[in-house]
């Protein structure tokens, strides 16, 4: 399993250090706008055609086929009621709750296969200040490194502006996992994109950090 850092930054709060989860993916989904709010609890979501995801001032291009939650808690709800299989209640729960506490704006995900690890997930948080080299390597770097991933910093140019990115993967016996957190300014502060892809979906999965823009 890819140990994924949970970014602890949080508008108007300093951040605390990351800590590790087993997981950084689930299934389980709501559209933004509400769109699905009226699903009975239980249904599982079709595939979904792209659509943007707005929070905090961040927009974000949700892929075709993926599911995406913000933080307020009627979201949250819905989305762990509209799936059957405990396991992934449980996992999902647990995932949101954890970035609802540490500053989350959204969680886009696609469903994989929960015991290969196979999972696709990209989760959105807003950190204070205005440098992302110092988040970079004095918080996303070290977290990665203590989870065994020998990150490394680089560059990338978005649309939204240069930006810092902290990858590092992990390769395992069935599957080969990245875990890449893009740092990139937009609006008052730094805006975190942690990333979490296979090869398989490297393209799709980057496509959507490149498409993170203000709102």
């Amino acid at each position: 399993m890819l140990a994924a850092a949970l970014l602890a930054g949080c508008s108007g709060e300093e951040p605390g250090a990351p800590t590790s989860s087993a997981n950084p993916s689930a299934p389980g989904a709501v559209s933004p706008g509400g769109g699905d709010q009226g699903r009975p609890s239980g249904e599982a979501l079709g595939p979904q055609p792209a659509r943007t995801l707005v929070e905090g001032g961040v927009s974000v291009t949700v892929p075709p086929g993926w599911n995406a939650v913000s933080m307020d808690p009627a979201s949250r709800e819905a989305a762990v009621a509209a799936e059957r299989d405990p396991r992934t209640k449980q996992f999902l729960t647990e995932r949101l709750e954890g970035m609802a506490e540490t500053g989350g704006l959204m969680y886009l995900y696609d469903l994989g296969d929960l015991d290969a690890g196979v999972l696709s997930a990209l989760e959105v948080y807003r950190y204070p200040g205005t440098d992302p080299d110092a988040v970079a390597q004095e918080t996303i770097a070290p977290a990665l490194e203590g989870s065994g991933l020998n990150p490394e910093v680089g560059t990338a140019d978005l649309p939204a502006g240069r930006a810092t990115t902290v990858t590092g993967r992990l390769d395992g016996q069935d599957v080969s996992l990245t875990n890449e957190v893009t740092l990139v300014v937009i609006g008052p502060s730094v805006v975190a994109l942690n990333a979490t892809f296979s090869d398989s979906t490297r393209e799709v999965v980057q496509k959507a950090v490149a498409s993170a823009r203000p709102a």
